[in-house]
């Protein structure tokens, strides 16, 4: 077997299946499983094989216990101006206890009104909501869209599918001010530049330990859409979705960087 596809597989069960699942499947391909092993000894099974499993197998076992996002439900609430006014504040969300610490102490200080610190409390709810919202409508879409693609069924953490053989972690996100005139219209470098601005400043012993947990620097790899007006969230969503799953098939999308002097795979869109 490819020492590529076998790390690919080894890969999704350590970090996108479930033990419910994948112990199973493993025994009945004659492999020693337990539920008492650890995913990591899970995976290591895989060395030992040599014809039993393929890739095709595990998309195929994944996607048929992967249950997606309820799509319409998101967009319902997107579409319904419930969330209208969303917005961090300048809220820093690794930190977000901290951050409305601060506006109760602004309130004290005067600088803010009750009702002030409570309405950014709410936009800041809102804005959360439509972060996940977001992220989720586009993972199941893709997933759902692209037969293909293998998702996570359990013990997620450092992927949230693999598309084309590349494990992925998804990022939504607003484009920077500074590129919103080229949304759409961006060339393979401008992407490659601003996927380097977007890691840039990243901490190398965070990326070291990113990549350690995973062979192949795979836990690094972003696929990034990045909507300059966010507003089309909430007025067409499904037509931000349409085009992303058209754009990320497109092979000028997909390219290398290299930060810290690790190479990342990337799948870049903009709108």
């Amino acid at each position: 077997m490819d020492i590529l596809q076998n790390e690919l597989i080894a890969h999704c069960i350590e970090f996108m299946s479930s033990k419910e699942v994948i112990v199973p499947f493993l025994q009945e391909k004659g492999l020693r499983a337990s539920n008492s092993m650890s995913y990591k000894q899970l995976a290591s099974l895989i060395a030992t094989d040599q014809q039993n499993i393929s890739i095709d197998n595990i998309t195929q076992l994944l996607r048929a216990h992967w249950e997606p996002s309820n799509i319409d439900a998101h967009i319902a609430v997107l579409c319904s101006g419930k969330i209208n006014g969303h917005n961090w504040h300048g809220a820093r969300p690794s930190m977000l206890h901290l951050s409305i610490q601060e506006r109760v102490r602004e309130f004290c200080n005067g600088i803010i009104s009750i009702d002030d610190y409570l309405r950014i409390g709410e936009d800041i709810i809102k804005h959360e909501y439509f972060m996940v919202a977001a992220h989720d409508i586009c993972e199941s879409s893709i997933i759902k869209n692209i037969p293909s693609v293998i998702p996570p069924i359990g013990n997620k953490s450092v992927t949230d599918f693999v598309f084309d053989g590349v494990p992925y972690d998804l990022k939504v996100s607003s484009l920077p001010d500074n590129w919103k005139a080229k949304a759409g219209k961006m060339t393979i470098n401008e992407k490659k530049q601003l996927a380097l601005e977007l890691y840039e400043g990243a901490d190398s012993d965070r990326m070291r330990k990113q990549a350690e947990k995973c062979k192949n620097n795979w836990g690094l790899n972003r696929m990034y859409y990045l909507v300059s007006d966010q507003t089309k969230w909430e007025s067409n969503p499904k037509e931000l979705i349409t085009y992303l799953i058209a754009e990320i098939q497109k092979p000028e999308n997909k390219f290398n960087i290299t930060v810290h002097g690790y190479t990342l795979q990337i799948c870049f869109v903009e709108h």
